[in-house]
């Protein structure tokens, strides 16, 4: 789905596929109307949190200004949407930081929960080994369960500009999450960025957001071209 796209009829399908379904919370998330409107759709696809062929899990990606997802002061929250989160378990726990503060303590974490969700095509005793040859064959291995990841719209937003500058969509994406965590939510925030840095902005966004060489040029040429 395009970035900016109306959500039509229809649209939520998507999370009935989904055996796990990851919100990626940041604190801008429920100021967005859309986010609300997700959040609250894939509660009512996984509305027993206690079940386990699905899993919906809301993730702390950078730190928030209130001590729990479900605070009364949380931006944009409203009483059914903290209900809602009151339900459910985050990750990570908030006494241990946000997900980004630490990714290399808490994303092995965080892949053992998904993967603890069986997919929908596993059984509970597993696959029966087939007979080849004369050869038991090895058992065929269940697929991964069918993820599906809620955004903050200023990522996407933000990811949709680098893409439209030429920039592959995985390396748009990814570079988009880590200037989110550094305060960055719109194009105005990245050229505040590029202007406060005493070096090329171009080696910046290849040494501390990920980026090829070629994508930082073509950022870096976007930027200028945004400001005339």
């Amino acid at each position: 789905m395009q970035a900016g796209s109306a959500l039509g009829r229809g649209y939520y399908t998507w999370l009935e596929r989904a055996t796990v379904i990851l919100v990626l919370l940041s604190p801008s998330y429920f100021g967005s109307q859309a986010c609300k409107d997700e959040f609250l759709a894939a509660c009512n696809a996984v509305p027993d949190s206690t079940q386990n062929d699905k899993l919906l899990l809301p993730v702390v990606v950078t730190s928030l200004p209130w001590k729990y997802p479900n605070s009364e002061e949380a931006v944009g929250t409203t009483p059914r949407i903290r209900a809602k989160l009151n339900q459910r378990n985050c990750y990570p726990n908030p006494a241990h930081g946000a997900l980004m503060d630490s990714p290399e303590t808490h994303m092995p974490g965080l892949l053992g929960l998904v993967n603890d969700v069986p997919s929908k095509k596993s059984t509970a005793q597993g696959p029966k080994p087939a007979a080849l040859a004369g050869h038991m064959a090895p058992p065929i291995a269940a697929p991964p369960p069918a993820m599906a990841v809620i955004l903050d719209e200023d990522i996407v937003r933000l990811a949709a500009q680098f893409e439209s500058w030429k920039i592959p969509k995985d390396e748009a994406f990814s570079s988009a999450q880590k200037l989110h965590c550094d305060g960055v939510r719109s194009i105005d925030d990245l050229m505040e960025l590029a202007e406060g840095e005493d070096t090329p902005f171009d080696g910046v966004l290849q040494s501390e957001y990920g980026m090829k060489k070629l994508s930082s040029k073509r950022v870096v040429k976007g930027l200028e071209a945004a400001k005339h």
